[in-house]
């Protein structure tokens, strides 16, 4: 499925990630954040899930040295 430029300039907002722009995107336009998700992917605007970075900056699958049940002593 192709989805049309919309008629105004559209961005994405500060620390706003794929899936809260699809949402808003979406819920604007008629359409599923699926398909939001796939016309980003197909027109090279967002790299593949295989090769994005999860919210602990590690790759799906890939594991962590830093321990998520206490604070870190030193901020990233």
């Amino acid at each position: 499925m192709t989805i049309q430029p919309l008629p105004v300039p559209t961005r994405i907002f500060g620390g706003e990630g794929l899936i809260s722009y699809a949402s808003r995107h979406a819920a604007r336009n008629g359409t599923t954040a699926e398909e939001i998700e796939r016309a980003l992917y197909e027109a090279g605007a967002i790299p593949k899930p295989s090769h994005r970075r999860t919210r602990n900056g590690c790759r799906p699958g890939a594991t962590s040295a830093l321990s998520t049940s206490a604070p870190s002593p030193h901020p990233l």
